[in-house]
C-alpha cells in the first residue's frame, strides 16, 4: 500500500543522506506506524550506536526505545536503562538542551527524568522534570510525573502539586488514584479523600481534562 510504498523511498532517501534528520524521522514514523517492531527496532539501534547521528534524533530514538520498552514491558533491565540514560546524557553534554528546539529538548529532559525514576534516582529525575516545565510549564504529563517522583520525597510539595491540579481541572485520574492510595497510607485522610474523588470526578466525565 501507500506507506509500504512511502516506507521504501523514505528509506533509500536516508540511505543516500544518513545525516539528513528528516529522513530518518519519516522512516521511523511510518515504521512505528505500520507496527513494523523488529524494523523499528533494527533503525532505532543503528541511530543510538552511530556516533555520527545528529544529537536531536538520539533524543527521539532514546525516546522511542523507552517508550516501546515501557509499553512491552520488557528490556527495562537497570543495564539496558543505564545504557539510554548514558547516551542521552552523553547528547546533552554534547548539546546541551538550552542549544535545541524546545519541543527536542523538552521531550529528552522529561524522558531522562524517567528513566532516572525508574533506576531510583528520584531527585536527579524531579530536577529534570523542573527543567521540564521551564520549557513547558502547561504540560500535564510532566507535571503528573514530577508528584510521583515527589511522593517519594517529599509528600507535602506533591499534594500541592494535586492539589493545584485539582483546583485547575488538570491532571489524570490515575494520578489522583497514586497520591490518594500515598496519603492513605500516610495517615492522611482528608488528603487521600480529596484526591480519590477528583480521580471519580474526571473518571466519570472524560473531558474534564
Amino acid at each position: 500500500g501507500f506507506l509500504n510504498v512511502g516506507t521504501v523511498f523514505t528509506r533509500l532517501a536516508s540511505g543516500l543522506d544518513p545525516q539528513q534528520a528528516y529522513y530518518k524521522m519519516a522512516l521511523l514514523t511510518l515504521l512505528n506506524q505500520q507496527e513494523r517492531s523488529d524494523e523499528l527496532d533494527t533503525e532505532l539501534k543503528k541511530m543510538l550506536v552511530n556516533q555520527a547521528t545528529d544529537p536531536d534524533m538520539v533524543v527521539v530514538a532514546v525516546t522511542l526505545s523507552f517508550m516501546r520498552a515501557v509499553k512491552a514491558s520488557v528490556g527495562l533491565s537497570r543495564i539496558y536503562l543505564g545504557e539510554l540514560r548514558r547516551t542521552l546524557q552523553r547528547t546533552f553534554d554534547q548539546k546541551p538542551p538550552e542549544t535545541m528546539k524546545p519541543t527536542t529538548a523538552f521531550m529528552g529532559l522529561h524522558t531522562l527524568g524517567s528513566i532516572q525514576d525508574r533506576l531510583s534516582r528520584p531527585a536527579k529525575a524531579q530536577e529534570l522534570y523542573r527543567q521540564a516545565l521551564r520549557i513547558n510549564p502547561q504540560d500535564q504529563t510532566v507535571r503528573v510525573s514530577l508528584a510521583l517522583s515527589l511522593l517519594q520525597t517529599d509528600a507535602a510539595e506533591a499534594f500541592q502539586i494535586f492539589s493545584q491540579g485539582a483546583a485547575e481541572g488538570t491532571l489524570f485520574e490515575v494520578a489522583y488514584l497514586f497520591a490518594a492510595k500515598h496519603a492513605g497510607e500516610q495517615g492522611r485522610f482528608a488528603d487521600a479523600a480529596a484526591m480519590a474523588e477528583q480521580a471519580i470526578t474526571i473518571a466519570g466525565n472524560p473531558l474534564a481534562v
